[in-house]
């Protein structure tokens, strides 16, 4: 049931992340260059400090969570702010399935929390039925159940 869940939010990451390049007003490259070279601890910390001066960067969240997620060692930090980017006002709908896609990898990886994980794939399913990203919620959920049903008969 993985391979679903994972898959979805990897499928979609380069197409609805937002980018900042080249946007008038928003001056993330000497955050990214950090990352680039590899001062990931330094770019968390820039990170911060834009979502704490603005708290209607989606595009910075969005960079920051992806960065704890993948490079950083604070899942429970990214959890957090995928969480606020599923409702956040100023995050469209595209943006924020991809939230709850991330949130749902977390709590299956790292976190290590199937039950949450479970929950956050009902609500991605009950807030976009008719979406694609629903659709493999649905067949992760089935999977797991199966697998857990079969687990219980052995």
């Amino acid at each position: 049931y993985y391979v679903v869940v994972f898959g979805g939010a990897k499928l979609i990451s380069h197409t609805v992340l937002p980018d900042t390049r080249g946007q008038a007003g928003v001056g993330y490259s000497h955050i990214e260059a950090m990352e680039a070279r590899g001062d990931i601890a330094g770019a968390l910390a820039a990170w911060e400090a834009v979502l704490a001066a603005d708290p209607n960067a989606v595009a910075a969240r969005m960079h920051a969570a992806d960065l704890y997620a993948h490079k950083g060692t604070d899942h429970a930090r990214a959890a957090a702010i995928f969480k606020v980017i599923q409702t956040h006002p100023k995050a469209n709908a595209e943006v924020q399935r991809y939230a709850s896609q991330r949130l749902i990898d977390l709590y299956f990886g790292p976190l290590n929390d199937e039950g949450r994980a479970m929950v956050e794939m009902r609500k991605l399913i009950e807030r976009w039925p008719d979406t694609t990203e629903a659709k493999f919620a649905r067949e992760a959920l089935a999977n797991i159940k199966k697998h857990e049903k079969h687990e219980r008969h052995e």
